[in-house]
């Protein structure tokens, strides 16, 4: 999982350079979070990535999360 938590860490990363997410964001945590989401959703669940399942995590986990 590391190489999508690496990914990630640089996606958040960027994103508070930019001001788009609060400076105070637990980017590490976040960066592992998110492609564990992703694998129990494939490797459990055997469920898409469909679109309600991306905008409920973006809105329900993610950017709750980077919010000040």
């Amino acid at each position: 999982m590391e190489p999508w938590a690496a990914a990630n860490r640089v996606l958040l990363s960027r994103a508070v350079s930019r001001g788009e997410i609060d400076a105070s964001a637990d980017i590490e945590t976040l960066s592992q979070i998110i492609p564990s989401i992703a694998a129990y959703r494939a490797l459990i669940q055997r469920k898409p990535f469909d679109r309600d399942f991306l905008i409920s995590i973006v809105d329900g986990v993610l950017l709750p999360a980077v919010r000040p």
